[in-house]
């Protein structure tokens, strides 16, 4: 019995040594992270929907939202397991900015098309 003891206790020094703390911590912070981002996706949905946006608007705050969320949630993640993040965020810096500058039209017609989205000068006109 005292063996078996012995090697329970032996197990949970080598998990520990061994990052198995870092694995159990990469997962509590992925759950926590996960209900969390639930939380905060269905606030953010009751108050764009209770505002006065436009239903377009409001679907577009709240992907938004969603997007940015799940981005820091995946830094997070790998920067719990112990990789360094700044090459990561740089990468992403500089795909980013690939993107845009080919891009750079096209995102001008989105950032306008969000515009008239938020700003509403064109109402539609109800019929009597």
């Amino acid at each position: 019995m005292e063996e078996f003891w012995q090697a329970i206790e032996n197990f949970f020094k080598n998990f520990a040594s061994g990052g198995g703390l870092a694995i159990v911590r990469t997962l509590a912070f992925a759950l926590l992270g996960l209900v969390v981002l639930k939380i905060v996706r269905s606030l953010t949905r009751r108050a764009a929907l209770r505002s006065k946006l436009d239903n377009a608007a409001a679907t577009f705050v709240i992907s938004l939202i969603t997007v940015l969320l799940y981005v820091a949630l995946v830094i997070l993640i790998v920067s719990s397991l112990g990789v360094s993040t700044a090459g990561i965020i740089a990468a992403f810096s500089a795909v980013a900015l690939a993107v845009a500058l080919a891009l750079k039209d096209s995102l001008g017609s989105l950032a306008n098309g969000v515009i008239i989205t938020f700003t509403r000068p064109f109402k539609r006109a109800t019929r009597s």
